[in-house]
Order: structure tokens, then sequence, then C-alpha cells
């Protein structure tokens, strides 16, 4: 079938973050044998202005959205945290082309209130809407008719290429990349600092070698020098600005299972409920988080074996084909064609 996929493709970026979402899921539906149109709605915006200025572009995209309903009739519009494109706008499409089926995905957390708000826009005109949440946070997003779901974050073998697990040498123990100044982040049941909280793991783990870029002047890393971090460092922390969503994660948590990286999660993400402690290394507060880092640095057989079995079952069963399949599926309230590993249940 033909897809209209509507999200922003961050054109001005210059390819440093080649492995958004939106791109996987792109080059999934394609590999399941659909036609896929993408329109960066946001860069389309900040095109449509003289000054590059998104909002001044706002009306114009939304004309040209419409423009391409109408000349691509899709039969799925998916729209990824396509903001810029007003929720009459989608119900006037519908209305230029009937057939068309409309899903959004979303991968910002629900405790954000602009997310929560700019979801909400758009839940009567939309078929399904799909959030990396699970659980009891979706259920005030269920409307009549409208189907609200989990959807994890997706892997793709062509993007997430490293084998971490595959060496026994590598130049970095442990790797996060650190947010903007000011950021926190949750371990446990604390909020704290992130950049004091690593300054604190790099003190609390002599021998231990630490590299956070963005911490304390470390240079940021983007594009494929971040994954080629990635598989060069023997552990890795995903963290989130909170751990008590169910099953709610940043992508960082795919791209470090993705590269084989032996990867630490907070159990109270209930992430135990998909990986075992076989696949992931669990912890509970900062000083679990601290003897996991002590116990596989001292074992590396046991990091490279835990890190493998990760690997292979996150991409096993997150595949971003896997993943489209799955959004295709319910939004057209089709059988489910495979036995997915991860919460079924749509509000």
């Amino acid at each position: 079938m033909r897809i209209l996929h509507v999200a922003n493709f961050n054109l001005r970026n210059s390819g440093q973050d080649y492995f958004l979402t939106a791109r996987k899921l792109t080059a999934a539906f394609i590999r399941n044998g659909h036609s896929v149109y993408d329109f960066s709605d946001r860069d389309m915006a900040r095109a449509a202005t003289p000054m590059g200025a998104k909002a001044l572009g706002i009306a114009a995209v939304n004309r040209q959205f419409l423009d391409i309903v109408d000349n691509v009739r899709p039969d799925l519009i998916c729209l990824g945290h396509a903001d810029t494109i007003r929720a009459e706008t989608v119900a006037e499409a519908r209305q230029l082309h009937p057939p068309a089926r409309v899903l959004q995905w979303n991968h910002d957390p629900l405790f954000d209130r602009h997310n929560v708000d700019a979801l909400t826009a758009k839940l009567e005109v939309v078929d399904a809407t799909f959030i990396t949440t699970a659980g009891d946070h979706l259920r005030p997003l269920a409307r009549p008719g409208r189907r609200v779901a989990f959807m994890p974050n997706p892997q793709d073998s062509t993007i997430e290429e490293g084998r971490a697990f595959a060496h026994a040498e590598l130049p970095v123990d442990l790797v996060y990349s650190v947010g903007p100044a000011g950021s926190q982040r949750q371990v446990g049941d604390q909020v704290l600092d992130v950049a004091s909280f690593c300054r604190d793991l790099k003190a609390r783990l002599p021998g231990v070698r630490c590299l956070f870029p963005g911490l304390d002047g470390e240079p940021r890393v983007g594009g494929a020098a971040y994954h080629a971090l990635l598989g060069a460092a023997r552990m890795g922390l995903s963290l989130s600005r909170r751990s008590d969503n169910y099953l709610y994660s940043s992508d960082r948590m795919a791209h470090l299972m993705g590269n084989g990286v032996l990867t630490l999660v907070d159990r109270r993400t209930g992430f135990g409920d998909v990986f075992s402690d076989g696949e992931v290394a669990f912890y509970s507060d900062v000083e679990d988080m601290l003897e996991a880092v002590r116990r596989f640095t001292a074992d590396d057989d046991a990091r490279r074996a835990v890190a493998e079995a990760g690997w292979r079952k996150a991409h096993r069963i997150f595949d971003a084909r896997i993943v489209a399949r799955y959004l295709v599926e319910v939004t057209f309230g089709l059988s489910l064609s495979n036995d997915y590993e991860w919460p079924l249940h749509a509000y």
C-alpha cells in the first residue's frame, strides 16, 4: 500500500541523527513491501518562510500536506510528532481521501505536558495512537473507536551495527551521553542532576574508564561517530527523566542494546517483564548500579554473555520491520500476524 509518513526528518542537521525513529520506520515500511512518501513537516515549515521561522510557515505546510494527500492518495497517513499539522487539517485530509487510515506515533514521555497536549489534539482524528509507554498511563488517552497502544523503540540492524559483546579489548568501560546543562534523570526513587551524578560516578568508580560526552567540556558525539562510540563500550547507562512510567525509555536504550553494549536499566521501568537478568543489567538504586558496574568490570566473560543475549533478543523482538507491521495491523484492525513480545493491550 501507499504510506504518507509525516515526521521530523531533521534535514537541517546534516545527518547527525540519521538513526531517528522516523527513518527506521520508513525503511521498515519499505522492507515490508509498502511504497512510502516522506514529508518532513518541520523542515518544510521553515523552508516556507524567508527567515526560516517554523511558526510562520505552519499555514503553508498544512496546505502542502493536503496537496500531498491529494496527489499521493495514501492508504495510510503516518504522523510522527507532526506537531505543525493541525488536527483540522488531518480531518480535512480524511474528507479529501476517505479510504485513508491515520495513525500517530510518539516516543516522548507522558509526563511531559506539552507532549500530552500535542497527542491529545489529534486523538479524535486518527484511528490509532502508538506511544513508547505502556500500561495504565495510556488510559487517559483512550477515545471511543480510537485505539491507543504501546510501541517499542525500534531496532535496525543496518543502523545499530555494533557488536561490543564480541570484543574483549575495548577502550571504554562505561558510556553515557550527557544531556544539556541542568538535565535531570531518575535512578531508583531519586531524581538527580545528571552532570553531578556522572561526576560522582567517576569518583566512585576508580579504575573504570568512563566516557560521558557532553560532561565538563567533553565534546558531544553524533552521526556515525556516536554509534562507533557505543560499539567501543563495554557498558552503557540507559537513563531517562523518569523511570516510573511502565516501559518508557528514551531511544538510548535501543541504541545501546542494538550495538551489543551491556545496558544498565532501572528495574522501576518494568523492562524486567520483557528482558531477563541474563539479558540486561538491572539496578534498583545508585548503590545497586555501582555494584553492577564493578561486577561486570571484574568479570568480562559475564559482561559479554549478558550483552550478547540482550542484543540478540532486542534485535529479534524489536526489529523495526516487526514494529512497523504491528502499527499497520492495529491501525487497520487486522488479526495480529506475530506473537509480539510486548504488552498488546490497546485502550
